[in-house]
């Protein structure tokens, strides 16, 4: 299945000012924002508080949405429906987040200010997770999952040039990295969560004309896909920043080298990949890639991992004046969850079947 979608649909109208930018290697970050790839460890800090309200109702259910529940599916033959690994795991909990709990980034004059404040509300809202057991990397997972419809349904025509859907699928290593050396791939755990945004909402954010939505144009339309692309707009594609948190990590005992990482930036340089397809966009974190230290203490969670109330969101790094302020894209909350409860074995199955869009 080709990974990219055809010139219609969603991404027909999206036309970025200005045209395509050239690529340009990725410049520094002003905050020293922590670029977990290629040996780069950052220093600890956190540039993000914890929310005031950690019991946030509102939620998208571990279970699969059935077919009486919002909007109706289109399930594609040989892909199953997107929640159907996590329906059984009783205690895990997707829950709405928070992002306007995230300082990010604004202007004028960042990079001689360094100022920041609590984001807006994010633009795409949690509809389902899956988690996977696996003994290598699987890229590109949208294409082997039928995805939840867009919260308003596919009848609903999407003329906003931007994806309605947002897949994130982050790698973690199983075993604990060796000292020297390490690959990219091996046997790991891979968690997916799919956003999603109206057509309605999406339209309105771009009509704002805000320098958010202009970089996020600029992502969508023009970021190279697959993994390290050596060619195209290569500096927005790296510009991808997540937002870890444990929201509950003052109760938990975490020692003072990892604690001091909470909250801190993650810029996405060369673990990111990026997909597109049918009204979606996947964005792959592969934390294979890692510097060591961080992989040690991402290994060293991992028996606590259903202890903790995890908080997490994604933006793309503003630098230049318009470029801010940053927004948080997408905002979740994530409870319970517990690697050894997954079963072992491969439940992803290989690409198959039609797209959405020769469903419809």
């Amino acid at each position: 299945m080709a990974d990219s979608p055809s010139r219609g649909g969603w991404l027909k109208s999206l036309r970025p000012r200005g045209g395509a930018k050239k690529s340009a290697p990725a410049g520094p970050s002003g905050e020293g924002a922590l670029d977990l790839t290629d040996g780069a460890d950052g220093s600890p800090g956190s540039s993000s508080s914890p929310s005031k309200s950690p019991d946030v109702a509102g939620v998208a259910g571990s279970q699969p949405p059935t077919a009486s529940a919002g909007p109706a599916w289109r399930d594609v033959p040989g892909r199953p429906r997107c929640g159907f690994t996590t329906a059984a795991l009783g205690g895990l909990q997707l829950l709405e987040g928070d992002g306007t709990s995230f300082s990010l980034r604004i202007g004028p004059d960042y990079k001689k200010h360094g100022k920041k404040e609590p984001s807006l509300t994010h633009i795409y809202t949690p509809l389902s997770i899956d988690v996977f057991k696996r003994d290598s990397i699987a890229f590109h997972v949208s294409s082997r999952l039928s995805l939840p419809p867009p919260p308003d349904g596919y009848e609903t025509p999407n003329a906003s040039g931007l994806p309605r859907r947002l897949v994130i699928n982050v790698v973690i290593p199983r075993e604990a990295p060796p000292l020297m050396g390490g690959g990219t791939d091996g046997a790991c755990y891979q968690i997916v969560v799919v956003f999603g945004a109206t057509a309605e909402a999406l339209a309105a954010w771009r009509a704002s004309g805000s320098e958010a939505v202009q970089l996020f144009q600029r992502f969508v339309a023009n970021a190279p896909e697959g993994v390290t692309p050596s060619s195209g707009d290569v500096d927005v594609k790296e510009r991808l920043k997540l937002l870890p948190r444990i929201d509950n990590i003052a109760s938990l005992g975490i020692p003072g080298w990892i604690a001091g990482y909470n909250g801190k930036p993650a810029l996405i340089t060369k673990s990111g990949s990026l997909y597109r397809g049918d009204d979606y966009l996947e964005a792959s974190v592969n934390t294979f890639r890692f510097a060591f230290l961080t992989k040690k203490g991402i290994n060293y969670l991992l028996p606590r991992l259903s202890d903790f109330h995890l908080h997490a969101a994604f933006t793309l790094e503003g630098r230049d004046n318009n470029e801010l302020p940053e927004r948080t894209l997408c905002a979740a909350r994530l409870r319970g969850l517990d690697f050894r409860a997954i079963p072992d074995g491969d439940q992803l199955p290989e690409p198959s079947g039609p797209s959405e869009a020769a469903l419809s």
